[in-house]
């Protein structure tokens, strides 16, 4: 062959070798820097998307508590990989060395200690079967009690006869009592008079004389119409007695037509019928807790709902939900994404109203891999863990404990501080000095709510509610 021929065909092939090798160059380049970054890019979308299932997750869970809609079913969907992401990310997302890898993931459900427990302690009124403890007379409910009890006494030496037989009609006593005045304090208008009076049975023997026996009767006005008049609530009363009534029974309607806060006095138009006492059925006592069915006791695991990743472009992070908050975990530790449901604010008198809503999780169970996982939640019904006394302030030195590690205490006492913070401004307008700052010894971390320093006794409206949230997940 001609020597010139030999010599154009390698230089045609010297340039092929040049331009595959300047591909090469490419492709490395892109495989280097390209596809990183598109991985990584893939997985921060996918992290912030699990971010925002959590965030839903919890938003559904508040809003059903909230709503009142329990006993009842609802699911969750979490991409565990990042493999959609990343297929919509890359240009060559058919060529498997020029994709990004898919990350994978977990979800576990933890109901164990390893989670956390809660512990809450404090000073406070509880109800009893009983008649309970006899309390200070209060002018002002704050929300409707589970009882008022009025205790209506008739002395032990009345001025009057309270039974007779066959004595002169002139001789019977006139009837009197107790007027009981109940208003809402934000509309006067809404008024409901309440007469207990010992009125005589008048059974007439001739036109002049008669048998009688003295009753106790209760009638009732709303906002100036009369619902009832003359209920007997007690037959044959005697001198020395007391007889229990409790105006918030059903019969007598009487709390359906107020809007609190309410306010309320009595007058007694005769000096030996008193109702000097105001009883509520309350004991005082610590909080220690109940067992609720199929739930849990105090103190308690916390439980929590956990997806973690293994990113490998990004760094790998954790999303949990527990105690109605969301929170973040990574290498460089905790943090709180969405505050846990507990709330203090300032209520009428300085009063601090404690509002804790405890979602306990239960069940169990772990899917891994890079597909999609589907929870499934239950909710029941809240329980009340402790028969707290309604209507009226009923605690004081209201503490929140957090068992758990030492790094997790140290996130607690972050949120706890952030959420000290957020009470003090609008709309809870609670001064820093009501609560004390949180503290951490080892892995416990507690928060002390003290309320109003300068209210002696019972300065705090306190309400507990659990929410038992049965999970399940699968594939």
């Amino acid at each position: 062959m001609h020597a010139q021929n030999r010599e154009n065909a390698l230089s045609e092939i010297i340039g092929f070798v040049l331009i595959l090798a300047l591909l090469m160059v490419i492709m490395s380049l892109y495989v280097v820097y390209v596809v990183p970054l598109q991985g990584r890019e893939a997985e921060i979308h996918h992290m912030e998307s699990v971010e925002g299932e959590m965030i839903h997750y919890k938003m559904a869970v508040d809003s059903l508590v909230i709503s009142g809609t329990v006993d009842s079913d609802f699911a969750t969907t979490f991409d565990l990989g990042s493999q959609s992401a990343t297929r919509s990310s890359s240009s060559f997302y058919s060529i498997p060395v020029l994709s990004p890898l898919g990350s994978s993931g977990s979800v576990t459900i933890n109901s164990t200690a390893h989670a956390g427990a809660i512990t809450i302690n404090a000073d406070a009124l509880q109800m009893t079967s009983g008649t309970g403890n006899t309390l200070p007379n209060v002018s002002v409910l704050y929300s409707r009690p589970a009882h008022l009890y009025r205790n209506i006494s008739t002395g032990s030496s009345p001025p009057q006869a309270l039974f007779g037989l066959n004595v002169a009609n002139s001789a019977i006593p006139k009837s009197t009592g107790i007027r009981i005045d109940l208003f809402s304090v934000d509309d006067p208008a809404q008024r409901t008079i309440i007469q207990i009076n010992a009125t005589p049975r008048v059974d007439r023997v001739s036109t002049s004389r008669s048998n009688y026996q003295t009753d106790l009767l209760i009638s009732v006005n709303k906002n100036g119409i009369d619902t009832f008049r003359n209920m007997i609530v007690a037959e044959n009363i005697t001198k020395g007695s007391t007889y229990r009534m409790d105006l918030w029974d059903p019969a007598y309607g009487i709390e359906t037509s107020l809007t609190y806060p309410v306010s309320f006095s009595s007058v007694s138009y005769a000096s030996w019928l008193s109702d000097a006492s105001t009883n509520y059925g309350y004991v005082r006592a610590p909080l220690t807790g109940v067992l609720i069915p199929g739930a849990t006791s105090y103190p308690h695991p916390l439980g929590s709902l956990e997806f973690r990743s293994g990113n490998a472009y990004w760094i790998s992070q954790t999303y949990f939900y527990q105690l109605g908050g969301v929170f973040l975990e990574q290498d460089d530790g905790k943090t709180v994404i969405l505050s846990p449901a507990i709330t203090v604010t300032r209520g009428r008198n300085s009063i601090a109203i404690v509002r804790i809503t405890d979602t306990a999780i239960l069940g169990s169970g772990t899917v891994g891999g890079t597909t999609s996982v589907q929870v499934q939640s239950q909710i029941s019904s809240p329980k009340r863990p402790f028969p707290l006394a309604q209507g009226i302030p009923n605690a004081r030195a209201v503490t929140i404990s957090i068992d758990t590690d030492p790094e997790s205490a140290q996130m607690w006492n972050t949120t706890f501080s952030q959420m000290r913070t957020m009470w003090s401004e609008p709309p809870y307008n609670v001064p820093v000095a009501w609560i004390s700052p949180p503290t951490v010894a080892g892995g416990r971390c507690t928060l002390t709510i003290n309320g109003e320093p300068t209210i002696s006794g019972f300065n705090i409206d306190l309400d507990v509610q659990q929410v038992p949230l049965l999970l399940s997940v699968q594939p």
